[in-house]
């Protein structure tokens, strides 16, 4: 499973397409409330984790079960 952070910017929402084409499973790590638009056609084949970069935390559990980010 590949995470991407900022997926749903405009340079993470074309990698997380370019990876779902390749059929690998994709974690799309947003901040809670940022607008996923970006994503709106592959949002149900990808899994959305919320997290703050600046939350070790949330960073920790959204890269859980992750192998490349």
């Amino acid at each position: 499973m590949i995470a991407v952070t900022g997926a749903n910017g405009l340079l993470g929402s074309r990698i997380v397409r370019t990876l779902l084409d390749q059929k690998h499973a994709v974690v799309a790590v947003i901040r809670k409330g940022a607008d996923t638009s970006l994503l709106r056609d592959v949002i149900s084949a990808i899994e959305v984790r919320h997290a703050d970069v600046l939350d070790v935390y949330e960073i920790d559990e959204s890269f859980r079960n992750v192998d490349t980010v």
